[in-house]
């Protein structure tokens, strides 16, 4: 029997009758054969990348299951989903990198190729600026403990100046100088050449 919603409350026997009672169903899509996915196109393309993201036989799948949108194409709705099931694809598959996505795009009717390449750029984007906020994230803290450690509270009086600075060669540049600084000038001089 299938477990129900029910059994995650608890509580007086009173009010049993007026808990939410349903039942949920579990489907383990990986044991079907992505072929053996039946029904309107829309439901496979969703079905079979659920099913296959986890699979590594996904990159060999990619331009049949892409080809799918062939014939659904024309609507907005559905080149929405193309591009969220693209996302998804390539977020969450070990197995599937931006190369696979590619050269199964090559060779789809161009419109569903553009919506392909257009969501795996946009998620590829959306990495890289994930990578920098995350790089400089990083290079700030570390300037800010070496200032502390180096310079005291005096040091970390320049994190406000440090903080404004977008430049991660910038940072970089001040995290080196703080190894060999003696003052905060000979911190904050590497930050004013290079806006200089």
């Amino acid at each position: 029997m299938a477990p129900t919603h029910g059994a995650l409350f608890t509580g007086p026997e009173a009010l049993r009758p007026y808990w939410p009672e349903f039942r949920y169903e579990l489907l383990d899509l990986s044991r079907y054969d992505p072929v053996a996915i039946r029904g309107a196109v829309v439901t496979q393309i969703v079905l079979r990348a659920l099913r296959g993201v986890y699979d590594p036989e996904l990159r060999a799948e990619l331009p049949s299951l892409l080809a799918l949108y062939v014939e659904v194409v024309s609507s907005p709705t559905v080149r929405e989903l193309l591009a969220v099931v693209t996302k998804y694809i390539a977020a969450a598959s070990g197995s599937v990198v931006w190369e696979d996505i590619r050269q199964a795009a090559l060779g789809l009717p161009k419109e569903v190729g553009e919506v392909v390449m257009t969501a795996a750029e946009e998620l590829q984007q959306e990495g890289r600026e994930e990578g920098l906020l995350q790089a400089r994230a990083e290079l700030m803290a570390g300037i800010e403990l070496g200032l502390e450690l180096k310079l005291g509270a005096d040091g970390l009086a320049l994190m406000p100046e440090v903080t404004r600075i977008e430049d991660l060669a910038t940072l970089h540049a001040v995290r080196e100088a703080i190894r060999t600084a003696r003052t905060v000038d000979d911190v904050r001089r590497v930050y004013r050449r290079a806006a200089a």
